[in-house]
């Protein structure tokens, strides 16, 4: 059989009905008013109908209300020869709403004049609901970088103004909390100079605080270095399968019904500086994606480094101006003592003072031992202004030689224990530790008639202690009035508080007198 021949079994009527049937699209055509004239099988099958009761329907009676205006121009549009395709909501028999595509065109009758409309029907919802899932995630986006630049703004100008790291951290902290909604947020560097990892924010419940768990941790040998000490990635941690790697860490939140934490490490120049960390009472996997999280963090070790930047700075200025003043008094002042010494031993070679019992010659050696006291004074202020690590044996050494020059025999007894002790004390640090025990000293032999003046240097685990301790006459009033009234007593305080130390003194009259300065270790 040929091509030629299908004609002759099948009529052309027929042949449309065929390919009606097989077509996959609705097909609906309808009257100039919109009647239904044909439809499809697959045209009642998206409209969730049988094709009899489809056909006793206007096709504007299956249109959203929100759509029929626009329905009715392209119906319009359409009649006119318009065949460009649309896309609107229309109503299933159920009541539920799907989209079509529709792609339409005049009708004509054989004469040419136009008596209906054919619309081919293509069902969208599934692309549509994607195109709507889509654009709400591009909003979400939008906001969301809307946010985090209104975020990142403030942050900068603050830093900008900023010259308290753990201010800036504190503000910044509580910014993140609220922006993810977490119930928690820490803070934690990496601090070289002391070995350790150090808490220098902590947010709970909307306030900055202390953290109620340890403040830090060392940075050898821990469990937190062994886990997340050089991790780069941000991370998810779980309580329900996580004990934790900071004393006291999972344990506090727990209690406040959180479930985990995130832990995004800062990092600048390819090196880790610290940790953001954010605790929540649900699962917030999803915040690890989120880009203000990640700007959070970057600002964070920005501040971090900036704020070393500023401190490195200022100990290089710091150390030009200390090794000026050094240079000035040893070329100066030390100097001059020298030259002082050197006189004095011209002038004791004169007969005058050679002779036997002279008193010329007395008060030449006071003089010699005033000069040379001085030109002590003057060398230990130079070493003092020199940063110079190696020094260790400083400051016993000193402590020692005081107590050797205060002993009167037959008078006063100054001893000092404390011997070996490595404080790693700064060398400013320990020359305001000596002039405090200078002070203390004098005051004792001066003033309290003491036979025993005790100089102690002890090692707490926490701390160290400098003590001076005399078995004298004491005070009559209360040592807290007498500190307050002596420019003495408040010119150890001040030296005191000037290098973080805890300057306390206690007497009681006929029991002696003791003044102490305690250094914490973390401090120094």
């Amino acid at each position: 059989m040929s091509v030629a021949d299908i004609p002759k079994m099948i009529t052309y009527e027929e042949m449309c009905r065929r390919i009606v049937l097989a077509v996959t699209d609705g097909i609906w055509v309808v009257d100039p008013q919109g009647h239904t004239i044909f439809n499809n099988k697959r045209m009642a099958e998206i409209l969730g109908a049988d094709t009899e009761s489809l056909s006793e329907q206007s096709c504007f009676e299956c249109v959203f209300p929100e759509d029929l205006p626009e329905a009715q121009r392209q119906f319009a549009q359409g009649m006119a020869g318009n065949r460009q395709p649309f896309d609107f909501r229309l109503r299933r028999k159920d009541g539920t709403g799907i989209w079509v595509s529709i792609s339409c065109g005049p009708v004509s009758d054989a004469s040419g004049v136009v008596v209906g409309l054919l619309g081919l029907f293509a069902e969208i919802t599934e692309r549509k609901l994607a195109e709507a899932t889509i654009r709400e995630s591009e909003e979400r986006r939008a906001a969301e970088l809307a946010k985090a630049n209104a975020v990142i703004r403030a942050n900068l100008e603050r830093l900008a103004g900023e010259t308290d790291l753990h201010s800036f951290m504190g503000h910044m902290l509580l910014e993140a909390t609220r922006q993810f909604d977490a119930s928690a947020g820490d803070v934690v560097v990496r601090d070289d100079s002391l070995q350790e990892w150090r808490s220098v924010a902590h947010v709970h419940e909307g306030r900055v605080q202390p953290p109620p768990y340890a403040a830090s941790v060392p940075l050898v040998g821990s469990a937190f270095s062994a886990r997340f000490g050089e991790g780069p990635q941000v991370m998810w941690v779980d309580f329900a399968h996580y004990t934790g790697a900071w004393p006291g860490f999972v344990p506090f939140h727990r209690a406040q019904g959180a479930v985990g934490s995130i832990l995004y490490p800062m990092r600048f120049g390819g090196r880790s500086v610290g940790f953001l960390a954010m605790t929540f009472r649900r699962n917030a996997e999803e915040v690890t994606r989120s880009e203000l999280l990640v700007a959070l963090a970057q600002q964070a070790a920005l501040a971090v480094q900036l704020t070393r930047f500023a401190y490195s700075a200022k100990d290089a200025a710091v150390l030009m101006e200390r090794t000026r003043i050094g240079r000035e008094i040893h070329d100066g002042l030390a100097q001059a003592f020298t030259g002082i010494l050197l006189q004095l031993g011209a002038v004791e070679k004169f007969p005058s003072c050679r002779k036997r019992g002279s008193q010329l010659a007395v008060t030449l050696s006071r003089i010699r031992e005033l000069a040379r006291d001085g030109l002590a004074e003057a060398r230990r202020s130079v070493m003092a202004l020199r940063l110079d690590p190696t020094r260790c044996a400083g400051l016993e050494l000193a402590l020692r030689l005081l107590a050797e020059r205060c002993t009167v025999p037959g008078g006063v007894n100054c001893t000092f224990q404390g011997g070996g002790i490595k404080t790693g004390l700064k060398p400013e640090h320990e020359h305001e530790l000596l002039r405090i025990a200078q002070e203390a000293v004098s005051n004792a032999v001066r003033h309290a008639r003491p036979q025993l003046v005790r100089i102690t240097m002890t090692d707490q685990p926490a701390h160290w202690e400098l003590a001076v301790a005399d078995d004298g006459v004491g005070m009559e009033q209360s040592p807290e009035l007498s500190a307050r009234q002596g420019f003495g007593l408040a010119s150890m305080r001040q030296r005191a508080s000037a290098i973080g130390g805890e300057w306390q003194i206690a007497s009681e009259p006929g029991r002696g007198t003791r003044v102490s300065v305690r250094m914490l270790k973390g401090a120094s």
